[in-house]
């Protein structure tokens, strides 16, 4: 619930995946400047793809879990793996990279100002 001292906030974060294979996990932080009272992230987009050419696929997953609260910042996972039904016949040849995009929302604890700014 939005208090008299609290605000809502959002930050968009891009989490770049370096090229690789199999499932890769990163934690990633975000401050938001002002005690963050709570917050939860969603996966607002996405780019995962093979590295070598063009291939057909039969999983992609993405995943975005909030870990925690933390005075100011906010803790969170991104999960990203692309995968085909074709056993590996060349060297890299599941290698993938991309990016994930992480809209956190939170509400802020923002302190009052000490004058009225009204007479």
């Amino acid at each position: 619930m939005i208090g008299p001292y609290t605000r809502v906030a959002f930050k968009t974060n891009r989490t770049t995946l370096p090229i690789a294979t199999g499932p890769q996990t990163f934690q990633e932080t975000v401050s938001f400047g002002h005690k963050v009272t709570t917050a939860g992230v969603a996966l607002s987009g996405f780019k995962v793809d093979y590295t070598i050419g063009d291939r057909e696929f039969n999983l992609t997953q993405v995943d975005v879990t909030l870990l925690s609260v933390i005075g100011d910042e906010v803790n969170y996972t991104v999960t990203a793996w692309i995968a085909d039904t074709h056993g590996i016949t060349k060297p890299g040849e599941h290698h993938f990279s991309g990016y994930i995009d992480v809209t956190i929302t939170a509400e802020v604890y923002a302190k009052p100002f000490p004058f009225s700014l009204w007479p």
